[in-house]
């Protein structure tokens, strides 16, 4: 997946950490009751801790960042590709509906800070996207549609006063 942001300043990359990958299936399953997501659904998804993880390179300073992790291994980019918006699917407590929720993170690729801009939401990505400007992240929540200015860190209501859901 190497690629480079629209005004050619950084490299987009996964790193894969090596591994000794073995085939065939464990003669022993073991579950935990407080996993967030039960055996079966972990093994269909895969496991974020060995899961590949997205970093920027800017070549002329030779700075480096990692922009995923284990704990929040999804990500969006911004259209301009200045911010990051990560997530973990999985959450952190155990998941008991058909639909998860999650945390989402904004990380300004250019300072590296990180914040948490959205807390237990649905995790649906046809109902959450960053702008293609860069400004603003979209989302869909409580029945309504909401923008989130990344500049400003306010959230404003866009379908409020609108009759339907």
């Amino acid at each position: 997946f190497p690629s480079h942001d629209n005004d050619g300043q950084r490299v987009f990359f996964y790193l894969t950490e090596p591994s000794a990958t073995n085939p065939e299936k464990p003669l022993v399953q073991i579950w935990n009751g407080n996993d967030a997501w039960p055996y079966p659904q972990a093994q269909r998804t895969g496991r974020f801790d060995k899961a590949s993880k997205c970093a920027a390179w800017w070549p002329d300073s030779g700075r480096f960042l990692r922009i995923t992790s284990t704990e929040l291994p999804k990500i969006m980019l911004s259209g301009d590709q200045h911010y990051a918006v990560t997530y973990n699917p999985m959450g952190d407590k155990p998941q008991f509906t058909q639909d998860f929720t999650a945390d989402f993170y904004i990380t300004n690729l250019s300072s590296g800070e990180k914040t948490k801009f959205l807390a237990d939401q649905l995790c649906d990505i046809a109902e959450i996207t960053p702008s293609y400007g860069g400004k603003y992240v979209a989302y869909f929540k409580n029945k309504q549609w909401w923008v989130y200015d990344i500049a400003r860190k306010k959230h404003f209501n866009v379908s409020i006063g609108i009759s339907v859901s």
